[in-house]
């Protein structure tokens, strides 16, 4: 496997459902750390940032497939931040490599994904700090602060 396949991967379980920049990042943090040496990784170098593990390669390797219509990239200015979704292409070809990793990986992902998709951006904050203190080094957010998060942020 290799990168541009791992993020088509990462994000298939989701079908065409939308991920926001904070959610990707986190997704592909969650499978790079956990499965990524049994898929061919790491692909990433995760750092300690504002909002916990941060790569920018994330961000160029979604507009590299959004040039080859795999990813549809939604910019809207009144939107805090774009939206990333695969196109029925990039979801076809998602779908065809998550087939051929064993089962407990493609169960992992899943339920990965799911959880990064249902909670609140303050719930996976502090999901992701409890499991890997050293992501909140430089935080922007203190960790006391996180119960308060409003909820309705994702």
């Amino acid at each position: 496997m290799n990168k541009d396949k791992f993020v088509l991967v990462a994000m298939a379980p989701a079908g065409i459902g939308a991920f926001s920049r904070v959610q990707i990042q986190k997704t592909l943090f969650l499978l790079d750390r956990n499965i990524g040496k049994l898929t061919g990784g790491p692909y990433f170098d995760f750092k300690p940032y504002h909002y916990g593990p941060f790569d920018a390669e994330v961000y160029r390797v979604l507009e590299s497939l959004e040039s080859r219509g795999l990813v549809a990239i939604a910019r809207d200015p009144r939107q805090p931040s774009p939206m990333h979704t695969l196109t029925s292409t990039g979801l076809t070809k998602g779908q065809e490599e998550l087939a051929r990793l064993d089962q407990q990986m493609q169960d992992y992902i899943r339920n990965t994904v799911a959880f990064v998709r249902s909670v609140t951006f303050a719930e996976l904050l502090s999901a992701i700090y409890d499991a890997y203190p050293e992501m909140a080094a430089n935080s922007v957010v203190a960790r006391r602060d996180l119960v308060g998060y409003p909820t309705g942020s994702r």
